[in-house]
């Protein structure tokens, strides 16, 4: 009967999810590349072009919400599917000896190295940071396989459970709902933390995992629902990003954490929907790639950064060098795979490959060394692993709890306190004194209380500083004024003071930044700014003021800085 054959599972393998994976990763790969051409670049340590691409982010940001979860979602399907032929003790294994290794290996060796080369393109003595990079999502997969362990016994037990009979019931439609309904609830949860904040995204993450492996244990009746409601969420996914960009007039589609989860949703199933529509058939290569592409995306970022070492000195324009840069960095991969990684299996452990089981027969005489570097991953760096993310993400939370009982921890001991916090009576008393160092930059930070308190959006400090007489056009080393920062942080009002107080509209930093492109600066540079200066700042108020600040500064004659000559 037909309802018999969509409860069962089949056992056929997905051509689609491999295809899917490759896609996705390759879309990450080229994405690192993009992120070389913006003004936040030299930030997160990639080497920074010249001349940028700004005027393209729009691209970027239809991806920015669902391209890291749909690898987590995907995951979770493939562990789904593995399931069906092994036991939950062998797939945690494999798990562990797939991903550990690479981490691990990565993480001493090829992230310390991009951020290394990044120093000599700036001139500085390369040092020694090891550090996850473009592997963390590996780190979250790591502690997902163990945080779900029970979840994933349960389902192992029970295929034909409650929770896949309620799901069956409502599909397909109650498609559209059962992926978008938990990331919602985990956005609203998670407040005030951040739609991006690293602590949101390891739960938004964990959500998607465990989906996609509930999702999978559904049958085939799952699959078929995809190829039908993905006609719906696809121009759903269009309308929310239309919004949220701005470019709908609806201010409901903006700046609202638990739309924007919606629509992550909606991507996802689009891309999983039209997957199992188009790629779900074997070719040769995907098959290849297939194999390829993690090894390809481990090694990508020293690759990325070496050839922008090579092309960047030619000073091409940036839509050519960008066409170069993806060139070179996808060729040059996969050369290295195709001729060093490929053809050297010493190196298969840490790159995520698997050998051929006759490959192991003829490595029989090093078992003692293969046993040996299993239990060492198995029983030693796994459970690290896993206890340093718990630690980390305790850490934060016991700091984020801090923070929100002592909202006015960082006392105003000094002028550029004062500023930043917005205290204007102890900020009235330090502009009292004789010879106030009223431009005179903090030392350890370099910025002026002017800078400090644009970047906190201090509206009143702002007012205060200015009718005292500070310089409104006053530049930090890297050449951003006081109107730089409020654009870059959604500061509207304070955008709105410093124009009326004659600042310059189109200064330009070292970023090749105007303030308009500032407002154009993705969530994450902001992000990281504010946990430098441990600023307070909301995603759905940053969303708002940055809408606002733009329409100021192009009433002004606000200008991109490929329009300036």
């Amino acid at each position: 009967m037909k309802g018999t054959d969509d409860m069962e599972p089949s056992t056929q393998r997905r051509y689609d999810i491999d295809a899917l994976r490759v896609i996705a990763l390759a879309l990450l790969i080229i994405y690192h590349i993009f992120v070389a051409y913006q003004p936040f670049a030299s930030a997160i340590q990639f080497i920074q072009y010249d001349q940028l691409l700004t005027e393209y982010w729009f691209v970027a940001e239809l991806f920015n919400i669902w391209r890291i979860p749909v690898l987590f979602l995907i995951s979770g399907i493939a562990v789904g599917f593995i399931l069906r032929r092994r036991t939950v003790k062998e797939v945690l294994a494999d798990r562990m000896m797939r991903l550990v290794p690479p981490l691990v290996f990565g993480s001493l060796v090829f992230c310390p190295a991009y951020v290394a080369l990044q120093a000599v393109y700036l001139g500085k003595a390369p040092t020694f940071e090891p550090t996850p990079g473009h592997l963390w999502f590996v780190w979250n997969l790591v502690t997902y396989a163990i945080l779900l362990r029970p979840l994933i016994l349960y389902l192992k037990r029970r295929p034909d459970n409650f929770m896949v009979r309620v799901l069956r019931a409502t599909f397909p439609f109650g498609l559209l709902i059962v992926l978008p309904l938990p990331l919602m609830l985990e956005t609203v949860l998670s407040e005030p933390w951040e739609f991006a904040f690293f602590p949101v995204r390891f739960w938004y993450g964990l959500l998607c995992y465990a989906v996609g492996f509930l999702l999978v244990s559904v049958g085939d009746k799952f699959w078929s629902s995809l190829t039908q409601v993905c006609h719906i969420a696809l121009p759903l996914a269009l309308l929310l990003y239309l919004g949220r960009l701005g470019y709908l007039d609806w201010e409901a589609l903006q700046a609202n954490h638990w739309i924007t989860a919606f629509e992550s949703g909606m991507w996802m199933l689009a891309f999983l929907g039209y997957g199992a529509l188009f790629l779900n058939r074997p070719t040769k290569v995907f098959g290849y790639l297939n194999k390829a592409v993690f090894p390809i995306y481990v090694i990508h970022m020293v690759v990325q950064q070496g050839v922008a070492l090579v092309i960047f000195p030619w000073g091409l324009a940036p839509s050519v060098t960008f066409f170069l840069h993806v060139a070179f960095s996808l060729a040059l991969c996969c050369l290295l795979y195709e001729f060093v990684i490929r053809r050297a299996r010493w190196l298969y452990p840490v790159m995520g490959l698997k050998a051929a089981k006759a490959a192991i027969a003829e490595a029989s005489p090093s078992k003692k060394l293969s046993r040996l570097g299993r239990g060492l991953t198995l029983f030693v760096l796994s459970p690290l692993v896993v206890v340093a993310q718990l630690g980390f993400l305790l850490a934060i939370a016991a700091g984020h709890f801090v923070g929100e009982m002592n909202p006015n921890s960082d006392p105003s001991d000094s002028l550029w306190s004062a500023a930043k916090n917005n205290d204007v009576r102890n900020l009235a008393k330090f502009l009292e004194k004789e010879k106030a160092p009223l431009d005179q930059l903090e030392p350890s930070i370099k910025l002026s209380a002017l800078h400090l308190a644009a970047l906190n959006g201090s509206t009143e400090a702002v007012e205060a500083l200015i009718e005292a007489g500070a310089e409104v056009n006053l530049r930090t080393e890297d050449q951003s004024t006081a109107l730089s920062h409020a654009a870059l942080m959604g500061h509207s009002e304070v955008v709105a003071l410093l124009l009326k107080g004659q600042a310059e509209v189109n200064p330009v930093n070292v970023y090749q930044s105007t303030p308009l492109d500032n407002t154009y600066a993705p969530w994450e540079i902001v992000l990281h700014v504010s946990g430098l200066l441990k600023l307070k700042v909301q995603r759905e108020k940053w969303e708002k003021g940055r809408v606002e600040a733009r329409k100021l500064l192009l009433q002004k004659g606000g200008k991109h800085r490929r329009e300036l000559p």
